[in-house]
């Protein structure tokens, strides 16, 4: 029996920016359940990377395919229809709109009616917006957001907004979720939800996780696969215990600030 290939596939990925090589043949597979941490130091280019996955940024070189289909020359919405979502390290949320009307947005790609049906408010157009509401409203459930359903974005913690665009991308019913620096900025305690939302969304609803994360502990305790870049180059891929011994990482992260090198630090013991 042949083993069901990778969801993703990043193959040889390069990109210019000027005089600067962001990245540089960068390949790495993610199979379809897993939960692959891709870490390095500040200028990796990781972001750079989840920009090329997503059609943000075209690569002058290499392919990336989700389930087969390249995704390298289309448009983000399009990568987004195929059922790729992401989160942003810098948090994209409509702030003067509810929490429930962010995750509404997330839904656009399973609306069916067309523009005359909406202005009609058909039949078909009600029906169809009480079915988007109420998986809203599951996925609010999920995530234990329905305390904030109705508040505005604007009036929530940093961590509870974290977990709010964690939702939207989830409304998306994607195939692969990107999750980029998930963890930044929150406590102790809003990390370890975080860690469990991440699971419970791999193993409950059968989504394929790929994040960007500085946490070493966070990274160690949730991945089951990590793969490092350094200065835009692929330098170590393999389980998190094999990574963090590897002299090329810990080189890399020897290079970097204080804070970093205290964090990979608390990794490997």
């Amino acid at each position: 029996m042949k083993p069901e290939p990778a969801l993703l596939q990043v193959q040889g990925v390069g990109i210019r920016f000027g005089g600067v090589q962001a990245l540089a043949d960068v390949s790495f597979d993610v199979p379809r359940g897993a939960i692959v941490a891709l870490i390095g130091p500040n200028g990796a280019g990781k972001t750079t990377l989840f920009n090329c996955i997503t059609g943000v940024y075209r690569p002058d070189a290499g392919t990336v395919m989700l389930a087969g289909r390249r995704l390298s020359d289309l448009r983000p919405d399009q990568v987004a229809e195929l059922g790729v979502a992401r989160t942003f390290q810098n948090i994209e949320l409509f702030a003067r709109m509810t929490v429930l009307d962010n995750v509404l947005l997330g839904r656009h790609r399973h609306m069916r009616s067309g523009t005359i049906a909406g202005l009609l408010f058909s039949r078909r157009v009600r029906d169809e917006e009480v079915a988007q509401r109420k998986r809203a409203e599951e996925i609010l459930d999920f995530l234990d957001l329905q305390f904030a359903r109705d508040r505005f974005v604007m009036h929530l913690s940093y961590g509870v907004r974290k977990k709010v665009e964690l939702a939207r991308a989830l409304a998306l019913e994607p195939s692969l979720l990107l999750l980029d620096e998930p963890s930044a900025g929150m406590n102790a305690e809003e990390k370890e939800d975080m860690v469990h939302a991440v699971r419970d969304i791999r193993d409950e609803m059968n989504v394929t996780v790929t994040l960007v994360e500085h946490d070493m502990g966070l990274v160690m305790g949730i991945s089951d696969r990590v793969v490092v870049l350094d200065h835009g180059l692929k330098i170590a891929d393999g389980a998190p215990g094999d990574v963090m011994k590897d002299p090329d990482v810990i080189r890399a992260y020897l290079g970097d600030d204080e804070a970093t090198h205290g964090a990979i630090g608390a990794g490997l013991t």
